[in-house]
């Protein structure tokens, strides 16, 4: 369906094969270009984030017990 088009549009795993092929084939206009990498580096920059705040709260609660 269309609506879930549109969210899947969105998600990171078109970056790892798809968007490249189609950026070689030459397939995306200037003006598309630039908004497909914007929305990737902001994936990017959003799961950098997150793996900082989950690696912060990992190493607070982190215990060592034993020798």
């Amino acid at each position: 369906p269309g609506w879930l088009n549109d969210i899947v549009r969105f998600l990171p795993f078109k970056y790892l094969a798809y968007f490249p092929a189609m950026v070689m084939l030459g397939k995306f206009d200037h003006a598309t270009l630039v908004n497909e990498l914007l929305i990737q580096l902001g994936w990017i920059v959003g799961l950098l984030v997150l793996n900082r705040v989950a690696f912060a709260r990992g190493v607070r609660r982190y215990a060592a017990h034993g020798g």
